[in-house]
């Protein structure tokens, strides 16, 4: 590279590379007012430095072999580094490192709710200003009672939210990332009417499906609530009840002067025996979330079952468990029969074969057991008398397998 005199002084076109750990991009602002910056260029014999507020010192000639310097910057604004090389054929030309420093968050603002059409008004348009004197405002947040943040500007529209009273505050960030947040702002959403329910099945048996009719409009989608927990969305319109079965529940349907529509859904969702309680909502087609019913009672009894469309007593089943019990005492008992006959033939593995009976025998009682907990509720005084009735069964089985076993041991 060449050299030049400049002033009396020899200069060179070698430059000097900036950089800074703190403040790494000369164009954004920085909430931090220390500042680390190391600098360097190739073959230097040393360098000299200055920082300032103005863009074009020139340093001294003063000489040091330091690469690198902190700053703790007085005050907020717009700084510059600036350094150059020395080399054999002179001074490098001056490098210069702008740092924006801004620590202080925005001024104090107002907001404005503008809820047109009244509390009925899913979406208000929000309208606010705020200043910053050093950096400048760089962005706004909205916090809807106390949710997670999401970006928003002046004149926008706030998110949809659940019928109720809603808390707004926004927050202003500067370019620099410091923030101002506003006073708490309070709006209403007045939510449409709870939906109509025309019937719903409140007395159900085992493995029967419950099943809910109401009125709605065609677009509008209809949610189920089982407590707290969604069991069913779907759009009215697409189980709407035809003048073909329109008799159902016995509800007598007549034309409406509007475009409302009858809907009937059944829940796909088998309960235990017990009590429940269903909560309906809806959302119509401009995005409008209703308020839920007053819960609806669903009484889920173990006294019947319906099985394939047939209502059958519970009490046929435990019978039939029974039954099948003492049909099981018989195949044991044949097949005991059998293994003797083995025994007194010489052929046959005995042991093996009553434990796979025994094996058969206990896995068929605990899925008999398994039925019966399903079957029958703990307040049903009839599950103890089948333990019972199980029970003695059992003894009797074990006891007609030992002393089979005995007079096959002793006949072998």
């Amino acid at each position: 590279t060449g050299a030049a005199e400049s002033g009396g002084t020899k200069t060179t076109s070698q430059s000097t590379t900036v950089t800074s750990s703190t403040h790494p991009d000369q164009n954004a602002w920085y909430n931090q007012k220390k500042a680390d910056i190391s600098w360097s260029a190739r073959s230097s014999q040393g360098y000299s430095f200055s920082f300032d507020q103005s863009a074009s010192t020139t340093p001294s000639a003063a000489v040091t072999s330091t690469t690198k310097k902190s700053y703790d910057i007085a005050n907020d604004g717009v700084w510059y580094f600036h350094v150059r090389a020395k080399f054999s054929s002179g001074w490098g030309p001056v490098a210069h490192f702008k740092i924006q420093v801004d620590t202080v968050p925005p001024e104090s603002f107002k907001v404005t709710i503008n809820q047109e059409g009244g509390t009925k008004n899913l979406t208000p348009v929000v309208t606010f200003e705020a200043k910053d004197a050093t950096s400048g405002i760089g962005r706004y947040e909205g916090i809807i009672d106390g949710g997670t943040p999401f970006a928003i500007n002046s004149g926008e529209k706030l998110p949809k939210q659940k019928p109720g009273d809603h808390k707004l505050i926004i927050r202003a960030f500067d370019k620099a990332n410091n923030a101002r947040e506003s006073e708490s702002n309070s709006y209403r959403i007045e939510g449409v009417p709870a939906p109509e329910i025309l019937n719903w099945t409140k007395i159900v048996g085992l493995l029967e499906k419950i099943t809910f009719s109401g009125r709605a409009n065609p677009e509008d989608t209809i949610i189920i609530y089982l407590g707290d927990e969604e069991v069913a969305r779907f759009k009215a319109s697409d189980h709407k009840i035809t003048e073909k079965n329109r008799s159902i529940f016995g509800i007598n349907i007549f034309a409406s002067s509007d475009d409302s529509i009858v809907w009937q859904y059944t829940v796909q969702k088998n309960l235990m025996a017990g009590t429940y309680y269903f909560r309906i909502g809806y959302i119509d087609k401009n995005g409008a979330e209703s308020e839920l019913t007053k819960p609806l009672k669903v009484s889920v009894v173990a006294s019947f079952i319906k099985i394939f469309g047939y209502t059958i007593p519970t009490i046929y089943l435990l019978i039939l468990l029974l039954a099948v019990i003492a049909a099981l005492i018989v195949i044991i008992i044949l097949l005991l029969k059998k293994i003797k006959k083995l025994a007194q033939s010489g052929r046959g593995p005995i042991g093996f074969a009553y434990s796979k009976i025994s094996s058969l025998f206990s896995k068929t009682e605990k899925k008999i057991d398994q039925e019966i907990d399903i079957t029958i509720p703990e307040s049903d005084l009839s599950k103890g008398v089948v333990r019972e009735a199980k029970k003695d069964l059992k003894e009797k089985v074990h006891e007609t397998m030992s002393e089979e076993k005995k007079d096959i041991t002793d006949q072998t």
